[in-house]
């Protein structure tokens, strides 16, 4: 029997119909078939649009005009003093990235740290930080905390640091503090952007401090700007005052490409800023040493 031969390729069976079947009676016709060529459809592609990058910035393109006595902090409350002042710069108007972002941008993290030593035991009362945000409609008040935290001394670094929502491996702070922006120990002020950007900090309970070198960092937690969030970004000022060790900057996640351990900012793999300090203040009260009279009046009982 001769067969029909095909050429290679994909073909559909097609079936005709002609009267009836398989009941039939005279005039029955068989079904016809025929065979014709089928092209397999192509496979359907699904194209995902990347997320959108967050509209982050290390620091703004151009220094922040702004006079810095507008700066001055809320009046001390009675009996306080200075325990640490370090101004707003004079000559360094560019503010420097400081932010806790949204979950979805945890490698986008980043934090300042600035050293202080006491000589004496100290009971802080109150923290005061010029700051500054980068929107016209937003400012700190959009901030789902303000984070106040101190960590111990590790050779000119602090001992630990925030760990931007990646968990494990920093060490806890010795103190730290998180409150809402409505929180009645903040008082959120007007800053260069003329929107409240610079906090002072009355603490409800003061902090007892033996005396030592540590390291303060603030911080607010806050979404990025759009599209990826609803907020904006916050930035930190430098200080003119060269105390102790220069201010520290660590991005944990890696995600800004900075370092992921504490670096210094003036280094050239960060900022390479001229000031060594960033602005803030502490007020309070510093254990007073009780002056002795000279052994040889106490001996002679004068």
């Amino acid at each position: 029997m001769s067969g029909t031969r095909f050429s290679p390729g994909c073909w559909r069976l097609l079936f005709l119909f002609f009267g009836c079947w398989p009941m039939c009676g005279p005039g029955f016709a068989a079904p016809a078939m025929s065979l014709e060529s089928a092209t397999p459809s192509a496979p359907v592609e699904t194209v995902t649009s990347p997320a959108p990058r967050p509209s982050i910035r290390l620091a703004p393109d151009k220094p922040v005009a702004f006079v810095p006595e507008a700066f001055r902090p809320a009046a001390r409350l009675a009996g306080e003093e200075v325990l640490w002042d370090q101004p707003l710069s004079t000559e360094n108007l560019f503010p420097y990235a400081d932010q806790d972002f949204e979950t979805a941008q945890n490698a986008f993290d980043i934090f300042l740290a600035d050293d202080f030593t006491s000589t004496r035991s100290w009971e802080i009362r109150s923290i005061f930080l010029p700051g500054y945000t980068e929107s016209s409609v937003c400012d700190l008040h959009c901030a789902d905390s303000l984070n106040f935290q101190i960590y111990g001394d590790a050779g000119g670094v602090p001992n630990g640091h925030p760990d931007g929502g990646l968990g494990g491996g920093a060490n806890p702070p010795l103190w730290s503090l998180s409150v809402s922006p409505s929180d009645p120990q903040i008082t959120l002020e007007p800053g260069p952007s003329s929107l409240d950007s610079y906090v002072t900090l009355v603490l409800a309970s003061p902090l007892q401090l033996p005396r030592g070198t540590y390291w303060f960092v603030f911080y607010p937690t806050m979404e990025t700007p759009p599209p990826t969030g609803s907020c904006c970004q916050y930035y930190r000022f430098a200080s003119d005052t060269t105390h102790g060790t220069a201010a520290q900057v660590i991005n944990p996640g890696g995600g800004l490409g900075f370092p992921t351990a504490w670096t210094s900012m003036q280094s050239p793999s960060t900022w390479s800023m001229q000031q060594q300090d960033i602005a803030f203040r502490m007020t309070g009260v510093a254990q007073r040493t009780m002056a002795l009279p000279p052994i040889t009046s106490l001996l002679l009982g004068e």
